[in-house]
């Protein structure tokens, strides 16, 4: 194993040995963005950066705010479908959730300052208000398997123990390990002066079960502008909110009874999360030729500087000739920020004269960038491990959405294809965590209102951790994501 791969192992041991607190996976969680917002914008797969006049591109490319010539009110509800299949120790499980959410409600107010005059130089200038949805975390899964290689006992045992120098009481965790010790599936032996577990190397069966809910949305305020019907501007505030929740229950057994004394043990844990940030956003969209637009945008990173996460755990046990025993951990709860990437993007569109377009988007973000700190702002060593492991296994990524439509008189058909690269280092998971998206639509566009229908299929392969990752392999997860679209528009 080469030294780079170890000292990642080491970093993620460090971090999981925290037991719930913010780690590298809170900040992949908010800087993977999906944007979402209408129906026309899915059924081309995202690939909306150099066409323009669709309120997602608020969220995107702003200046696709100023190709706006009248003014317009939006607003997609959707449902959503997730379906994933663990593999652990060869043994498959599968879940699945439903939900329904707002892809996006928002409001354009269109100028016409001279867009009827032939010399006029500034021809429109539009502003934009509302909400696009930017990433959903609904989903539900189940992970079982016989493990013969340790247990979540394992972990908090070489926690307590601290690497030859036990643990008093006090210090033990009190969301892991000393949990463990008031339920006695963590005992310590005043002889040999350590800790000890029924089953350090495992022979148990593992059941973990995870639910989440939650989206980031953002609020826009926006302003684009249009000169001479060849270069449109635009500029977006942006103002993500979070919402995340997670409930798991972890629960390992002595199905064979080959363990003296243990016979099964199960872990609750219950984790929230609120937060709600700042980013700006800027674009810029060039028409050399009627048939040729090309654009290009960049956003800041987001600076979520009031996050708050609340947890607690709890531990219940059972024991072949004794009377089981439960615990409860105090409430916790914790203040942070969180800095996301950087994004650049690239657009270009082929307008096939009153018909239809061909779109093609390019994304760059390099997930490492990330970091998690004190809300003091002062000293940040609360958090050293967790940017180390961001540094040290997140990686930059590559984006790419395409994407087109066809139009016959009302009627307009869609589709597209989305690729969002890995967030990770190379060879570091057996899955890589990369995304895809196939996308269909149709519209009805009329001169004052306008429906449009989409269905987006998406799937990815990534790795679960029970926990620690030098303790036990890691599941490999395939979730299914499908989202049911459909805008209602007015313009006037």
């Amino acid at each position: 194993m080469s030294m780079k791969k170890i000292l990642i192992l080491v970093i993620f041991a460090a971090a999981a040995l925290s037991g719930i607190a913010q780690n590298e996976n809170d900040a992949l969680r908010y800087s993977r963005l999906s944007y979402g917002g209408t129906a026309r914008f899915l059924g081309l797969g995202g690939a909306f950066g150099a066409v323009g006049a669709d309120f997602s591109t608020l969220s995107q490319n702003p200046a696709g705010l100023g190709l706006y010539r009248k003014s317009e009110f939006t607003i997609t509800p959707q449902l959503n479908t997730t379906s994933t299949e663990a593999d652990f120790f060869g043994e498959k499980n599968s879940d699945n959730k439903y939900s329904f959410n707002l892809g996006n409600v928002g409001l354009v107010m269109n100028w016409n300052i001279g867009g009827n005059r032939e010399s006029s130089i500034l021809k429109y200038l539009n502003f934009g208000f509302g909400m696009n949805r930017l990433a959903n975390f609904n989903n539900r899964m189940i992970i079982s398997g016989f493990n013969n290689q340790s247990s979540l006992l394992t972990q908090y045992m070489y926690e307590a123990n601290n690497d030859g120098n036990p643990l008093d009481y006090d210090h033990l965790n009190p969301f892991g390990s000393q949990l463990a010790y008031n339920t006695d599936v963590l005992v310590y032996d005043s002889a040999s002066q350590d800790y000890w577990i029924d089953a350090p190397e495992g022979g148990i069966d593992q059941r973990k079960t995870v639910e989440s809910w939650g989206t980031v949305n953002e609020m826009v305020l926006s302003t684009g502008a249009n000169f001479s019907d060849k270069l449109y501007l635009g500029a977006t505030i942006g103002f993500p909110y979070i919402r995340y929740e997670e409930d798991s229950r972890l629960t390992e057994t002595d199905t064979k009874g080959n363990i003296d004394y243990f016979k099964s043990f199960t872990k609750h844990d219950h984790f929230e999360t609120r937060g709600t940030g700042v980013n700006f956003k800027a674009g810029i969209i060039y028409r050399p030729l009627d048939f040729l637009r090309i654009g290009f945008a960049v956003h800041t990173p987001t600076y979520y500087n009031d996050m708050t996460d609340e947890y607690y755990s709890e531990m219940t046990s059972e024991f072949d000739q004794a009377t089981g025993l439960s615990a409860t951990s105090p409430n916790g709860s914790y203040n942070y920020k969180i800095n996301t990437p950087m994004r650049l993007m690239g657009n270009v569109a082929f307008i096939i004269g009153q018909s239809g377009l061909i779109s093609a988007d390019y994304e760059y973000l390099d997930y490492s960038t990330a970091r998690l700190r004190n809300t003091s702002g002062a000293d940040n060593d609360d958090f050293y491990y967790v940017n180390e492991a961001i540094r040290t296994k997140l990686a930059p990524a590559h984006n790419f959405r395409i994407g087109g439509e066809w139009r016959y008189e009302i009627v307009t058909l869609r589709g597209g294809f989305g690729y969002y690269g890995s967030p990770y280092v190379k060879d570091l998971n057996k899955n890589d965590g990369s995304k895809k998206t196939l996308s269909c639509g149709i519209g009805i566009h009329d001169q004052g209102y306008f429906v449009d229908f989409a269905y987006t299929h998406a799937w990815m392969s990534d790795d679960y951790y029970l926990y620690d990752i030098s303790l036990v392999p890691a599941a490999s997860t395939a979730v299914q994501q499908n989202y049911f679209s459909v805008t209602l528009g007015f313009r006037y």
